[in-house]
C-alpha cells in the first residue's frame, strides 16, 4: 500500500502574476491580431500565412498547413504552474506537484460538448494535442514569442513547450474504427483552457468553436463545407464582441469555456453559454453570459447578448435537449478562483431566451450580488469575507423531463477543508450529486474514490431518473494528490442516497504493479476529463471519450498521451501512428482495451 504525505509550500507566486494577467489587455476586434492565438507559421494550403502580421514565403517545413490529416491522435502533457510539495510516489522526498496536471486534450468540464452525435451514426469530436511541422517529426513550439504557461518540468529537452493544435474526427460506434484527425487551428501557447468544442445543426454541418480565455484571445469558429464531412471548413469567426456596455471596465473579448447547443426555432441558431473575463475582481472576475450565436452567413454573429451572473466570478456548465437547457455554476468568493464554492441552477424552455429557477419561477438577470444568488441557490454554504471550509468543483449536468417538468442532475467534487484548493492525499475529497424532484433539491455522495478537485467525469443517461456515472477513480488507500486515476463506473438513481459499488473499467493499479518509487512516477497512467457525447440517449455502447498521461511527469514520446473512447465495459484507444495502408474506406481501426497505455517504450 502506497500512502503518501502531502504538505504545503507556497505555490508560485509568478505564476499568480500570470493568472492575474489574463485581464491586463483588451482583445483586438479579430481574434486572428492576437500574437498567442494563432501559431506563427500556421499557413492555408496555398501558402498564406494565417497570422496577418506574419509572411509564410519561404518558411519550408518550419509552417504548419492548417486542415492537413494527420496519421496519430496523440494529446500532450500539461501542468498548472501553481506548484505545491508532495511525495508522490512514498519515498520519502516531496516533489513539486501543479495544482493539476496530465494529458489534457479532453480539458475542461465547462467544455461543452467535445463529442456530439450525427444523424449519419457517427460521433464526431474534437481534442487538443501537439502538431508537427510539415514534413518533419519536429513539434511546433511556444519558442520566440509564444505564450508558455506550464511549469519547467513540463518542457521538453529543448526547454520548449508544445503549441496548442485543435482537432476534429469522426468515430463509428458501429465498428469501432476512426477517421484520420484534421488540425482545425493551431495557436501560439500552449493553454489547454483554449480547447474546442464541436456541435451540428440541423443540416448536419459541423462547427467548431475554440476558446480563447482571458480577456485579451479571442475565440475561432469553423463550420464543415459540406454537411456531415471535416474535409474542408470555413473560417466564420465573429468579431471580438464588445462588453463596454455592461460595464466599462469589460472592453472587448473573446469566448471563454464555451457551452455550444443548436436550437431549431427562429430559424436555426446556436445558443452559447460562455465566460467573460473583467479587468478587475470588482466587476466579476469571471462573468458567465448567454448569447445567440447567429451562423446564417459568412460571419458569425453574436446576438442578444446577456449577463447572467458577475458576483466576484462563476464556473459553469451546462445541457440542452432542444429548446430546453439546464446551467449550474458556483461562486467564486473573496475575488478568488480558489475559493469556489455553493451550487446554482437555472434552466430555459423557449431556447435560452429567458431562465427560471428550478421551482420554475422567472429569474431576473443580471446577478450581481450575493442576495441576487439567492433565486438560484442550491445550496449555499458560505457568504462573501466567511472563511471557505467546502469548495465546489462543478463537472456535469444532466436531466430527465421537459419545459417546467424537467429533473436535473448536477455532478460535483466536492472537498472539505479551508486549504481544499492545494494537491492532498489526506483532503476529504468526494463526488457527489444534487438532485432536484420536482420541489426539493437533496444532495448524496456518489463516490469517496476521487483524489483530487479536478477529477472529471461524466452522467450517463437513458432519459429516466437513474445515471451511470463514470469518473476518473482512486481507491483512498491509492491517493496521490494528483488529478485523475482509472476508469471507473457507478451507479446512481435520482433520490436515492446510497452508495452503489465501483466497478473499473480500465485496471486500477496499486504500489504493488511497481517495483520501486521511481517506477511509479516513470510508468504511472492516469485517465481524467470522461467527456459525455451530447446527443446520446443510451447507457450501452460509446458514452464518452477522455484522455490518459502521466500528471506528473513530461514525455516527448508521442505513445506516452493516449486518446480513448470509452464505451460502457471497454476503452478503445485510437491508434498513436498508422499508415495510410491502414486506413480503408476513411477510417482506421482502434484497439480494445491496450495495455500499458502510457509507457513511451510500448512496442506499437
Amino acid at each position: 500500500m502506497l500512502i503518501k504525505r502531502v504538505n504545503l509550500i507556497g505555490f508560485l507566486s509568478a505564476l499568480m502574476g500570470l493568472s492575474l494577467s489574463f485581464g491586463a489587455a483588451a482583445a483586438e476586434v479579430s481574434p486572428w491580431d492576437d500574437q498567442f492565438n494563432v501559431y506563427k507559421y500556421l499557413k492555408k494550403a496555398d501558402g498564406q500565412c494565417l497570422y496577418p502580421k506574419q509572411s509564410c514565403s519561404s518558411l519550408g517545413n518550419v509552417s504548419v498547413t492548417q486542415f492537413k490529416k494527420v496519421n496519430h491522435f496523440n494529446g500532450d502533457t500539461f501542468g498548472l504552474n501553481q506548484l505545491f510539495a508532495a511525495d508522490v510516489n512514498g519515498d520519502g522526498v516531496n516533489e513539486s506537484v501543479p495544482k493539476y496536471s496530465g494529458n489534457l486534450s479532453t480539458y475542461t468540464t465547462k467544455h461543452y460538448p467535445m463529442a456530439v452525435k450525427h444523424s449519419n451514426g457517427l460521433v464526431y469530436f474534437t481534442y487538443s494535442g501537439p502538431v508537427k511541422l510539415d514534413g518533419t517529426s519536429t513539434y511546433a513550439s511556444t519558442a520566440g514569442q509564444g505564450q508558455t504557461t506550464t511549469p519547467t518540468k513540463f518542457l521538453d529537452p529543448r526547454g520548449k513547450s508544445r503549441a496548442l493544435g485543435i482537432y476534429v474526427a469522426k468515430y463509428d460506434p458501429r465498428t469501432d474504427k476512426v477517421s484520420k484527425p484534421v488540425l482545425v487551428h493551431a495557436k501560439y501557447t500552449d493553454d489547454p483552457h483554449d480547447n474546442a468544442v464541436v456541435n451540428i445543426d440541423d443540416k448536419g454541418y459541423v462547427y467548431v468553436l475554440i476558446a480563447g480565455r482571458g480577456q485579451s484571445r479571442g475565440a475561432f469558429l469553423y463550420k464543415s463545407t459540406t454537411p456531415g464531412s471535416i474535409d474542408a471548413f470555413s473560417d466564420i469567426t465573429p468579431d471580438n464582441y464588445d462588453y463596454t456596455s455592461f460595464d466599462s471596465r469589460f472592453g472587448r473579448a473573446g469566448i471563454a469555456y464555451p457551452k455550444l447547443f443548436w436550437v431549431d426555432s427562429d430559424g436555426g441558431y446556436f445558443r452559447l453559454i460562455y465566460t467573460v473575463y473583467c479587468s478587475t475582481p470588482d466587476c466579476g472576475k469571471r462573468n458567465v453570459f448567454t448569447a445567440k450565436l447567429n451562423v446564417d452567413g459568412s460571419k458569425a454573429r453574436l446576438e442578444e447578448v446577456v449577463r447572467v451572473a458577475g458576483f466576484k466570478g462563476h464556473y459553469s456548465i451546462a445541457n440542452a435537449k432542444g429548446n430546453d437547457i439546464v446551467m449550474a455554476f458556483n461562486v467564486h468568493l473573496n475575488n478568488s478562483v480558489d475559493h469556489r464554492t455553493n451550487l446554482y441552477y437555472m434552466h430555459s424552455n423557449d431556447g435560452g431566451k429567458t431562465w427560471k429557477n428550478a421551482h420554475n419561477q422567472s429569474v431576473v438577470l443580471p446577478m450581481l450580488t450575493s442576495a441576487s444568488l439567492d433565486q438560484v441557490a442550491v445550496r449555499e454554504y458560505y457568504h462573501n469575507g466567511q472563511t471557505i471550509g467546502r469548495r465546489i468543483y462543478v463537472k456535469d449536468i444532466n436531466f430527465s423531463g421537459t419545459g417546467n417538468s424537467k429533473k436535473p442532475m448536477i455532478l460535483y467534487v466536492g472537498v472539505v477543508g479551508n486549504n481544499g484548493y492545494i494537491p492532498s492525499t489526506t483532503a476529504d475529497h468526494y463526488l457527489a450529486k444534487a438532485f432536484y424532484d420536482g420541489s426539493n433539491w437533496s444532495q448524496a455522495r456518489i463516490s469517496n474514490d476521487v483524489d483530487n478537485n479536478y477529477s472529471s467525469g461524466a452522467l450517463i443517461s437513458d432519459g429516466s431518473n437513474s445515471y451511470d456515472v463514470y469518473f476518473p477513480g482512486t481507491p483512498e488507500a491509492h491517493n496521490n494528490a494528483l488529478g485523475g486515476g482509472a476508469i471507473a463506473k457507478t451507479f446512481t438513481v435520482s433520490g436515492w442516497n446510497q452508495q452503489y459499488a465501483v466497478n473499473y473499467i480500465t485496471p486500477s493499479r496499486s504500489a504493488s504493479d511497481y517495483r520501486t518509487p521511481a517506477d511509479y512516477l516513470k510508468r504511472m497512467c492516469d485517465f481524467n476529463y470522461v467527456r459525455p457525447i451530447h446527443g446520446n440517449t443510451s447507457k450501452t455502447g460509446l458514452i464518452g471519450i477522455s484522455a490518459a498521461g502521466n500528471p506528473y511527469q513530461y514525455s516527448t514520446a508521442s505513445s506516452a498521451s493516449p486518446i480513448v473512447m470509452v464505451k460502457h465495459n471497454q476503452i478503445r484507444m485510437l491508434p498513436h501512428s498508422f499508415s495510410d495502408n491502414q486506413v480503408i474506406n476513411g477510417f482506421v481501426a482502434t484497439e480494445a482495451n491496450p495495455q500499458l497505455l502510457c509507457d513511451p517504450h510500448r512496442d506499437l
